[in-house]
This record gives C-alpha cells, sequence and structure tokens, in this order.
C-alpha cells in the first residue's frame, strides 16, 4: 500500500461531541456550525442536554450523526446507553469536544471513555473564577487541551491556572453562506420597509441585542439611549432592541424604557432565530456588554456593513473591530452616546467604517477560516493523545 492509500485508509476521528443545551445562540449553535463545515472529516456523536426546542437544530445535528437528548436528571448508566444506542457494541470516542464549560456539567454525569478532552471556552472571568473554584477538576484537570473563543477569554483561562502552552484561540465566527443571499428585512409596522436607516424617512436607527444575563449590558444601553436621543432629539433617532421576550427580563427592559422616556421610539423584537432581517435596518449597532468573550452580533453586524460601538473593557468585541468600529475606553453610556452621535452626524464615516468591518469580518471571522482550526485541534489529539502543548 502506497503511502497515499495509506493516508485515505486511515479512519476518521471519533468525535463525542457534548452541548449543554440545543440552542440558536451562541455556544452550542457555534459548535453546530462548525462540525457542519467539517462533518465529513469526523465520525460525530452527540449527547445533548435538555428539550428540543428547535426541529431545525435537531435536524441538523442528526446529520452529522446519532443524537442523543438527555434530562438533567440522567443516570451515568442511562447517559451511556443513550451514547451506544444504534452502534452495536459500546462506541468509544477518540476525542471528546466538550463545546462550553458549562458543558462539563454532562462529563460530570456521563462515565467519560478515558480519551482525551477539548474544551471550547466561550467564558469570562465572572464564570471561570467561579467554576476554577468549585469544579477544579472539571475545568482544570479533565481537559487535554482548550480552545479559546478569543484572546480576552485565553487571559482569563490563564488568570485561572490554565497552563498556556495548553490554550489554542480559534476566534468566534459566523457561518459565511448566511451571507450570500440578500437579505430581506423584517416588517416594523412603525418604519417603511421600503427605506431604512437613515434615507428616506426612517430616522438614524441604533440597535442592540441583549438577553436575561447581567453581562449583556441592557441597563447601559438603555441609558447610552437615553442620551443619545437628548444629543440628536426624538425626531432623529429610533432603537431597535432585539432578543427581548416577554419574561420578567424584558418587562423589566420595557420598563426601563418608559422610566427613560424612550419607549415610544423603540421598537423591541423577541427572540428570533433570523436577527439578520432586523439588524439591516440598523444604522449602527451598540454592544453594551459589561462581559463577552466574542459577541456574535458584532460579527453579524460587520458583516452586513455596520459599524459597531462598544466599551474597551468589554472582553472580544474590541479584538473583532479592530480599527473598523468605535471603542469606548470607558463604560460610560453618555461618551458611547457621544460617539453614535458623532456616527449620525458623518453617513461618510459611517459608510466607511461599514465597509471596512465587512471586510475584516469576511477574511477573517468566518467558518470557511476558523473552523477547519477547530478540526486540526481534534485531529492532533486524536493522532496524539498524550498531546498538551502546541
Amino acid at each position: 500500500m502506497t503511502a497515499s492509500a495509506a493516508s485515505i485508509a486511515k479512519p476518521k476521528p471519533r468525535v463525542l461531541l457534548l452541548l449543554h443545551q440545543l440552542s440558536m445562540t451562541g455556544a452550542p449553535n457555534l459548535a453546530v456550525n462548525a462540525f457542519r463545515k467539517i462533518a465529513g472529516q469526523l465520525e460525530v456523536r452527540t449527547v445533548a442536554l435538555g428539550v428540543a426546542v428547535n426541529a431545525d437544530q435537531v435536524r441538523q445535528l442528526k446529520e452529522l450523526g446519532p443524537l442523543s437528548i438527555v434530562s438533567g436528571d440522567a443516570t451515568p448508566a442511562q447517559l451511556q446507553a443513550s451514547l451506544n444506542a444504534g452502534a452495536g457494541a459500546p462506541w468509544k470516542p477518540t476525542v471528546i469536544y466538550v463545546n462550553s464549560v458549562v458543558s462539563l456539567g454532562i462529563a460530570r454525569s456521563l462515565q467519560l471513555p478515558d480519551v482525551p478532552a477539548l474544551l471550547h471556552v466561550h467564558e469570562l472571568e465572572s464564570y471561570l473564577e467561579d467554576a476554577a473554584r468549585m469544579e477544579p477538576d472539571l475545568l482544570l484537570r479533565l481537559p487535554r487541551r482548550y480552545i479559546a473563543a478569543s484572546d480576552a477569554v485565553k487571559r482569563s483561562l490563564l488568570a485561572v491556572g490554565v497552563s498556556a502552552e495548553k490554550i489554542s484561540v480559534v476566534t468566534t465566527f459566523v457561518r459565511a453562506e448566511d451571507f450570500t443571499r440578500p437579505i430581506v428585512r423584517a416588517p416594523i409596522a412603525a418604519w417603511d420597509s421600503s427605506s431604512g436607516g437613515s434615507s428616506g424617512d426612517v430616522p438614524f436607527v441604533v440597535g442592540g441585542v441583549s438577553v436575561s444575563r447581567w453581562h449583556k449590558g441592557d441597563t447601559l444601553w438603555m441609558l447610552m439611549a437615553a442620551e443619545l436621543t437628548k444629543l440628536l432629539g426624538r425626531k432623529r433617532v429610533r432603537f431597535l432592541a432585539i432578543g427581548i421576550d416577554d419574561d420578567d427580563f424584558g418587562r423589566n427592559f420595557r420598563m426601563m424604557a418608559r422610566k427613560l422616556e424612550v419607549d415610544s421610539i423603540l421598537e423591541i423584537v423577541p427572540f428570533t432565530p433570523e436577527p439578520l432581517m432586523y439588524l439591516d435596518w440598523c444604522d449602527v449597532v451598540a454592544v453594551t456588554s459589561w462581559e463577552e468573550s466574542a459577541s456574535m452580533v458584532s460579527l453579524e453586524a460587520m458583516m452586513l456593513c455596520k459599524p459597531v460601538v462598544c466599551f474597551a473593557g468589554s472582553g472580544g468585541p474590541p479584538e473583532l473591530l479592530g480599527d473598523t468600529g468605535v471603542v469606548i475606553d470607558a463604560f460610560s453610556p453618555a461618551e458611547m452616546a457621544r460617539a453614535v452621535a458623532q456616527l449620525a452626524a458623518s453617513p461618510d464615516r459611517c459608510r466607511d467604517l461599514g465597509r471596512a468591518a465587512h471586510e475584516r469580518a469576511s477574511s477573517s471571522f468566518t467558518d470557511d477560516i476558523q473552523a477547519p482550526k477547530i478540526l486540526a485541534e481534534i485531529q492532533a489529539l486524536a493522532q496524539d493523545p498524550s498531546r498538551a502543548g502546541v
């Protein structure tokens, strides 16, 4: 057999993919997109915790390989049985890919085989410090290698005691194919869907995305909106908040809007699997997170040629933007409002930043570029299970 034939006959790495939930946002969605990109070079089985709430994601995972959805109170035996289901014999992976620190909870319950684990970390210090203190065996000893979603995540891993030689940075990314087709804007009753942003009758639109987590900085976003309204006037600005559901968090968000008197110029969109249809309305996207490992919304906005404004101390967003957005030194809603007002006053600068942002994102932060790096990490561990350093 020639060397070439031997290479072709070499078995694919068998990967156990652990997901802490099935979700179209965040780390689970990124893992699905990454594995879809590299699926042909791996044999994949997935164990996901919780109830399947998105049929499309379940379909995508099943296309990768067998999928087991287990409850939080499943016993180790039940988890192991779900892993072996349909295999005909005990199925043993060559690499375990844990898609977030939160997903280590499955590793605690599942009787994992003695194979190297690769932990993809999307969390920053507020979560990692607690995890290192409360479950050091899981965070610091179980993984053989770590993938950090940004340089900020790598710094946080170093701070809790992970060795630098065990960490590779693979930046969070978007799917390139999502931006190859025209974006059809979702209709917003109060706005003319035939025009958008600062053109036509629609004033300057400032967008943002939030979830019910403190680190997203929803209060900072609302204070920025109130300050910007004072600077531009109520007739010249509109705000678009995406991902605000009708729950306790959503009701508090709406209460802030009323108290700050921006509710009449604020459109609120519940969580949607199609955020691009709404982000395309924006002239600027304001990311007011206290802490963000990378920021998917920043990348999506950049791909749509929308300038992004963020805070320097937030972690990953400034890394993504480089010099294609506006980075505010302090966590100051007033300073951010002034920066957005300057963009509103300079359409040419706004347009130039948006174009530069698209070029940066499309050339560096898509699945075409980043997913193969995850594959390389998996293949390296499969070929050398003792691998710890580079």
